[in-house]
């Protein structure tokens, strides 16, 4: 059975939109803690970002756009988020995959 949609899509693009039900479940803040942390590598399966300023510095509305690629996404994708910052985990630089 379908899920519900908690919205309504216009009717003029009922027929080109499907209402998609999140795969991962975990909230807002396990999502943004998993970002901002280094995980290695073990699959060619990732959507890259990159933000110089680190994660926390994003925007609100793109914060929510990259939380919901994680939520679509998963657990199928794993979304990296790399950044610039001195000591971060996500450090572009320090990123290596063995």
């Amino acid at each position: 059975m379908m899920p519900i949609p908690k919205f309504s899509i216009p009717v003029e693009l009922q027929g080109q939109l499907r209402y998609v039900e999140a795969s991962n479940t975990r909230s807002d803040d396990e999502i943004f803690k998993s970002l901002t942390q280094y995980t290695s590598v073990t699959s060619e399966k990732n959507i890259w970002a990159f933000w110089d300023s680190g994660f926390r510095n994003v925007p609100a509305w793109c914060q929510r756009n990259v939380l919901n690629w994680v939520r679509l996404c998963s657990p199928s994708w794993t979304v990296r988020v790399l950044d610039s910052v001195s000591k971060s985990p996500k450090l572009r630089l320090e990123i290596r995959t063995y």
